[in-house]
């Protein structure tokens, strides 16, 4: 069975966080810093890039 790295899991939780409670935005402060840092990773076009 294929693992996720840590930083997707964090967004997985996320994600599973979202579907459960049917919600389009979370709250910020129910995110673990682990989380936060995930999405804010996730949403930097700069990680996007190639080195």
């Amino acid at each position: 069975m294929a693992r996720l790295c840590a930083p997707a899991r964090a967004l997985a939780d996320v994600y599973g966080l979202m579907i459960c409670e049917c919600a389009t935005p979370v709250d910020v402060t129910r995110l673990t810093p682990e989380q936060v840092d995930a999405v804010r990773v996730s949403l930097d076009p700069q990680h996007l890039l190639p080195p």
